[in-house]
């Protein structure tokens, strides 16, 4: 996780894996892994290219994230749906899976 300067979490917030917050943003919602947040209140700005590839992860799996991140942030669909349209890629991909379960598991919502 890469916190910008004068981030404020909410303290029952979690922030995911390889995630990023852009200076000043205020998250109140929990940020799932591999994304970046801006603002005030925190909303998705994109994927946080830069933290995946400086961690590593191969061209494959950054596009197998990009599927998941558009699925649930760019289709204009309900989380339920986009979840259940992600079970298939999620069994293939051991990030995808991450990110499915974070979002699973929260319990004080994603920022969307």
């Amino acid at each position: 996780v890469t916190l910008g300067g004068f981030t404020g979490i909410h303290q029952y917030c979690r922030v995911g894996d390889i995630s990023f917050t852009a200076i000043s943003s205020v998250v109140v919602k929990d940020v799932p892994p591999y994304i970046t947040v801006s603002g005030n209140t925190a909303k998705p700005s994109g994927l946080n290219k830069v933290g995946l590839n400086r961690n590593g992860f191969d061209t494959e799996s950054i596009e197998k994230i990009r599927h998941a991140y558009r699925t649930v942030y760019r289709e204009g669909i309900l989380l339920k749906d986009a979840m259940a349209r992600l079970e298939s890629l999620a069994a293939e991909s051991e990030q995808v899976n991450n990110f499915v379960g974070f979002i699973r598991s929260s319990e004080r919502g994603i920022t969307r």
